[in-house]
């Protein structure tokens, strides 16, 4: 199955490029700098994530580690580029509030999943099998959005936004389980999949209910006022932050790598 990843994150690739097809690719013209920001950050992470891939499968490890190094940079620019996507979707007074409300909770479970499987991922380098299946959800976590916009407009144009919602999320999570399964046929037993697929599960209920939340449009205000007044400050210190916590790990693994050689 991990021989054959790339494809699966070529897949994933085109998922994205056409879901978001009718609303940016054929209007780039309409959209501002963030979009371009995080439209061309997200391109370059799957074309890393591909490219990555391939130099495992041609046991280019060499060239797979420097690379790599690339995601410490990546990496913040996707994930920093997302909030700020978030809260001009948070401003957007064309949209209907329950829908602004529902999006904002899908983008924080696909922002916060892709953060935390990339940190992990980094946490684990050394760890082939483990490293390789945490950078697989990257690629994962973040399909609910793009799956979504593509039934919308092309495969199930007539089904309702909420139906269509929850159709993805069970979507993403029938891969899941067929990742599980497969990596117990494999007896791979530190799984990552399991913790994540719960997190789906917990994200795709709450989804559900978010539009009418109450509480959880109080914390779009806040997070729309706290944006609003320190958005620079928050975003640099965030990806300052971010990279220097992923090269600090990445040097410890150096260290000890360096250590049981000596």
């Amino acid at each position: 199955m991990y021989k054959r990843m790339y494809i699966y994150f070529f897949v994933s690739f085109l998922v994205v490029v056409s879901g978001f097809m009718p609303s940016y690719f054929l209007e780039l013209g309409e959209n501002d700098v963030a979009h371009h920001i995080h439209s061309l950050s997200a391109i370059l992470w799957y074309l890393l994530l591909i490219s990555q891939a391939v130099l495992i499968k041609q046991k280019k490890n060499n060239l797979h580690r420097i690379i790599g190094k690339a995601s410490f940079v990546l990496a913040p620019v996707v994930i920093g580029s997302a909030f700020h996507i978030m809260y001009v979707s948070q401003t957007d007074l064309k949209m209907d509030a329950f829908w602004t409300l529902t999006f904002f909770m899908v983008d924080h479970g696909m922002i916060l999943a892709f953060a935390f499987s990339y940190f992990l991922a980094v946490r684990f380098t050394k760890q082939i099998q483990l490293h390789a299946r945490f950078m697989a959800i990257t690629a994962l976590v973040v399909l609910p959005a793009p799956l979504s916009r593509l039934m919308g407009a092309s495969l199930i144009p007539d089904l309702s936004g909420m139906a269509r919602l929850n159709i993805v999320y069970i979507l993403v999570e029938v891969i899941f389980v067929i990742i599980l399964f497969r990596d117990r046929e494999l007896r791979f037993t530190k799984n990552p999949f399991s913790f994540f697929f719960i997190s789906i599960l917990v994200i795709h209920g709450i989804v559900n209910f978010a539009g009418n939340s109450i509480i959880w449009a109080e914390y779009s205000n806040l997070y729309i006022s706290a944006y609003s007044s320190a958005s620079h400050i928050v975003n640099i210190g965030w990806l300052a932050g971010f990279l220097s916590l992923a090269f600090a790990i990445y040097l410890s693994k150096l260290r000890g790598a360096s250590e049981s050689v000596s």
